[in-house]
Parts: structure tokens; sequence; C-alpha cells
């Protein structure tokens, strides 16, 4: 369901809301992506990001949502060219928040290991990317508040647009 949640559902709701982002003096549209798109080094699996996940852990799922959610930006960021519009995806960081508080033992005790940041830290690159990014760098990926490369996956146009072209079929339902 990562994949329906992180990606298909902001997807649809910025195609819905496409001719108003266009028509804005300074729209931006920040996506919250994540490093973990690195556990997706191979790209998009399909038939794995439709229905429940089936991965012990769920992190694949996530993976790809996250992956989906790179390229994405990396589509829209073509689609508003020549308009004032711009967009950006990031990695906010690892953040101590309770969203871990129902991943399995052994991953908290490894969070332990991890430089976790404090929810005013993780907010600096999304706050970065919708008041300061500038918008010649539309369409790319940030990190502690700076342009940072992605998996080369995640900057494939092909693998963009076949992203770009499924999500649209997905979403009607096709």
């Amino acid at each position: 369901w990562a994949f329906g949640v992180n990606h298909l559902a902001h997807f649809w709701l910025t195609m819905e809301l496409m001719s108003v982002i266009k028509a804005q003096p300074a729209a931006r549209v920040v996506t919250v992506a994540s490093r973990a798109h690195r556990m997706a080094p191979f790209g998009m699996d399909y038939t794995r990001v439709l229905g429940p996940t089936r991965s012990r852990t769920g992190a694949y799922e996530y993976a790809m949502s996250k992956l989906a959610n790179i390229l994405f930006n990396q589509a829209l960021a073509r689609r508003l060219a020549g308009s004032p519009a711009v967009c950006f995806a990031l990695h906010p960081g690892v953040i101590a928040s309770g969203f871990w508080r129902h991943a399995p033992d052994w991953f908290q005790g490894m969070l332990g290991w991890l430089p976790l940041k404090t929810s005013e830290e993780g907010a600096r690159t999304t706050l970065h990317c919708v008041l300061q990014a500038k918008p010649a760098e539309s369409g790319y990926y940030f990190s502690d508040c700076r342009v940072t490369q992605p998996l080369p996956v995640a900057r494939s146009v092909e693998a963009a647009e076949t992203l770009w072209a499924k999500s649209l079929e997905f979403c009607k339902g096709e």
C-alpha cells in the first residue's frame, strides 16, 4: 500500500490541481521523498507496488514508493517547464519521532546507531524547498538544504516517463 499512499495519492492530487499550479505566479510542489529510495537500486517493480505489502518489513515497497516520489518530481519539472511553477523532492533526514514506535524491536535497536534529527531539524530541508530553493533547481532532489544526487535509477528520464504513464493508467483504473 506504500506506493498508493506515498505516490499515487499525491500524483492524482497534483494532476487535479495542475491547471491551478501552472497559473500561479510562484507555485511550488514539494515532495517529501527519502534516501530510502536507495533500497530500490534496480528501479520500480510494478508487480510488487500494487496491492498489499509482501516483504516482511515493508522496507522494499517503501523504498520503491520513495523512488517514485523522486521520479515523479523529475517528470513533473518537465511538464511545468515554461510556467512559473517549480517542483522539488527532498530527503528530510531520519527523524526522532513516534513514526518508529511500530517498527520491529530489532529495527528500533538499529535506530540507536543512526544520527536522528529533531523534528525542527527535519523540517529545514522542506522549508528550504518551499521558501528558498532556486527556480533553476526545479526537478532536483535535496538533502540537508542542498541539491543531492539520488541513485542513477532515480535520474532516469525513461523510468520517470514510464512511472508517469503507469500512474495515469492506475489512477484512471484502466
